[in-house]
């Protein structure tokens, strides 16, 4: 009788650990506006789970759209391509002004341990990710102000 609860217990235990869907996180929208005026439609990441994530397992990014990055402390904020599938441009930004931008990051090949990045040093609370060419393609530069849409 005990071998049968035991197998039972662990039946019931593998069922509900591997057929438990994920949770799905949900994320505030808001706009990240440029100097020219052109409105980037992101999803705010400003949880330690939410930045985990990223924008990891994602298969594709429209253009205008990504995601901002949220922090509470102006540091050099530091990043990686962990489950990445698609090439991104990451901007960084202390308050109001871009600071530092990495065009065209790639996703890391298979078995390839992804790089870390940052700002070299620079202090930043936001970080904006796009679809790789949308710096090129929105004319971005480090200097430039932004607003933000909440």
């Amino acid at each position: 009788m005990k071998i049968h609860f035991f197998v039972f217990f662990c039946f019931l235990l593998f069922f509900c650990v591997f057929t438990t869907p994920t949770v799905a996180l949900e994320y505030q929208k808001a706009q990240v506006i440029t100097a020219t005026g052109v409105a980037i439609e992101v999803e705010v990441a400003d949880t330690p789970q939410k930045r985990q994530l990223g924008l990891g397992f994602r298969d594709y990014l429209a253009p205008k759209e990504g995601m901002l990055f949220v922090f509470q402390q102006r540091k050099e904020q530091h990043f990686w391509m962990k489950n990445m599938l698609i090439p991104i441009d990451i901007i960084w930004i202390d308050n109001y002004r871009i600071i530092h931008i990495e065009e065209f990051v790639s996703p890391p090949q298979q078995n390839e341990k992804p790089p870390i990045l940052g700002s070299h040093g620079k202090k930043s609370n936001f970080v904006l990710e796009l679809a790789a060419g949308q710096v090129k393609e929105l004319s971005l530069r480090t200097g430039q102000s932004v607003e933000y849409r909440f």
